[in-house]
This record gives structure tokens, C-alpha cells and sequence, in this order.
């Protein structure tokens, strides 16, 4: 296995102390293990985006710090903090980080890696939350640090190929598939908000939806989040929108409505005063690779 490691990255949104590892498996392992083909830590800032139509793999991510957001399938994932997400990089993909991300990742193949991977995806999820991402984030960190240290190709294999294995049986195991959040009132405001961006919300209505007076609800939400709960709803609207400006032709009026805004003009002076481009600049900045 020819190994090129501790290299820096030179992508658009990635810090200086990012590191990406490109990995050449063996003809033994390509045909009989799982096997790693890329694997690293990055550290983005508001500016990093991947958008491919196809790129050779399968790829699974574990967030550390900060939002990462994914469009897949036609359908869009909003993740944080200890969440990880699967998915086949073959097929059309965009992802995006918030206002600053940290995530592990590793891509991989394999003899029968896809068959199973879509399994889990089709049948389970491709987002996971709880103890199952929790888990499978301390198996990521596990791999990569073997693979950094351990010098002997044949044994490194082998390892990857049996720890890789171990997640598929983590993501396959049901009992560990969510840790019940139903006791935060802030977790469950995030995913009221993140279910209904494209709705007129308010402080009053998320607070009554988590069953906490206007004043209380607002700070216990700075208070955890950073965020006032309007500026998260901003966050969300114009984290979509650049989404649907990517994978998406719909005009920017349309767009406007689906996030949530009655008046487009609304919609480009937030957008403009978040990101300094209006939106059809962003649209036409984006290239896919």
C-alpha cells in the first residue's frame, strides 16, 4: 500500500492545519477487504463547499464542531455536533459547511462495500445521531490514527478492513440507532425549525412548541445555541438557499418562497448582507467538479 501522508490541503474554505491522505491499496486488498482510499480531518470556515456529480467510493463523515449540511437524493441533512452521515459518492452530491465545521472522514470501497452501504441507507438512514454516530465517530478517530502510526501496509490493511466492517455492523444495529432528545426544548426548536424554514415562524409559536414562555425559551437558546432563535432561522433559510441555488434551477423568486420569505426582495437583501454577493453571484461561483 503506497502511502502519501501528512499533506496539507488546498481547497477553498479549509484551514492551513487540515489533513488529507490519499491512500493505494494493494491488488489483495482492493479484491478481498474493505479498503481506504482517502481519509483526513478538515477544518472549514463559512467558505467550503464540494459539489460532484460522481467522485469513485463511498464516503462516511463524523462531525465534530460547527453545522455541516448536506443535499443528497433530493433531499436535504442539517448536521452537528457528534452526527454522521454515509453515502455513495458515485452518485450526485453537494455538501457545505456553516459558519465554521470540523469533521472527520473516511472514503472507501470494496468487494461488496456498496451493496451493503445501500442497505443501510435504503433501509436505515443516512444521517445518524446519538450513541450510533457516537460510536461510529470513535471508530473513524480509531482508523485514522492507526493508519497515521502503523508503518506495516499488510497489517494496516487488514485493520481497516475489520474496523470499516465494525461500522457496518454499528450502523446495521437498531438498538443503537438514536439517544431519545425529546427532553431539550432547544433540539427539539432545532428541528421544528429545520422541518418547517419554508413556514412564517416566530419566537412566540417555537416557544409555545416546546412548551416554554417567549423571554425563557430565548435565552435558554442563546444560551446553548449562540444563536438567537431568529438568527437561526436566518442561518437555515440561507443555508437551503444555497443549496437550492446549487442543485437547483428554480429563480431566485421561487427560491425566496421556498425558504420561507413572501417578498424576494427580502430574501436578497438578507442573502447579500450574509454571504456580500447576491444570490444569481453565488449561483454562477459555483463549479462542479
Amino acid at each position: 500500500m503506497k502511502v502519501r501522508v501528512n499533506c496539507t490541503v488546498n481547497e477553498q474554505g479549509v484551514v492551513d492545519s487540515s489533513r488529507k491522505h490519499w491512500i493505494f491499496p494493494t491488488k489483495m486488498a482492493i479484491s478481498k477487504l474493505y479498503h481506504m482510499t482517502e481519509c483526513g480531518v478538515f477544518l472549514c470556515n463559512s467558505m467550503y463547499y464540494k459539489k460532484r456529480k460522481s467522485h469513485p467510493g463511498l464516503l462516511i463523515c463524523s462531525v465534530k464542531h460547527g453545522d455541516f449540511f448536506l443535499y443528497y437524493k433530493d433531499k436535504h441533512y442539517f448536521l452537528s455536533k457528534g452526527d454522521s452521515f454515509l453515502i455513495d459518492t458515485t452518485e450526485p452530491h453537494y455538501y457545505h459547511a456553516g459558519d465554521t465545521l470540523e469533521f472527520d472522514f473516511i472514503s472507501f470501497d470494496g468487494k461488496d462495500a456498496r451493496d451493503l452501504c445501500h442497505y443501510i441507507m435504503d433501509n436505515i438512514s443516512i444521517k445518524f445521531s446519538g450513541k450510533k454516530a457516537k460510536d461510529v465517530s470513535k471508530q473513524i478517530t480509531e482508523i485514522y490514527n492507526y493508519f497515521v502510526e502503523t508503518k506495516d501496509d499488510l497489517l494496516s490493511e487488514s485493520f481497516i478492513s475489520l474496523s470499516l466492517y465494525r461500522i457496518f455492523m454499528t450502523l446495521l444495529n437498531e438498538e443503537t440507532a438514536f439517544e431519545d432528545n425529546s427532553y431539550d426544548p432547544v433540539n427539539l426548536a432545532i428541528e421544528y425549525i429545520r422541518e418547517h424554514y419554508d413556514l412564517p415562524l416566530t419566537v412566540g409559536e417555537l416557544a409555545k412548541q416546546v412548551g416554554l414562555s417567549k423571554y425563557y425559551f430565548a435565552r435558554m437558546f442563546k444560551e446553548k445555541t449562540g444563536y438567537s432563535p431568529m438568527e437561526f432561522i436566518i442561518s437555515t433559510r440561507m443555508d437551503i438557499a444555497k443549496s437550492l441555488l446549487v442543485n437547483c434551477n428554480f429563480s431566485i423568486q421561487e427560491i425566496a418562497y421556498k425558504i420561507g420569505y413572501t417578498n424576494h426582495r427580502s430574501f436578497l437583501n438578507v442573502f447579500a448582507k450574509n454571504f456580500g454577493i447576491t444570490p444569481s453571484q453565488y449561483r454562477s461561483s459555483i463549479t462542479p467538479e
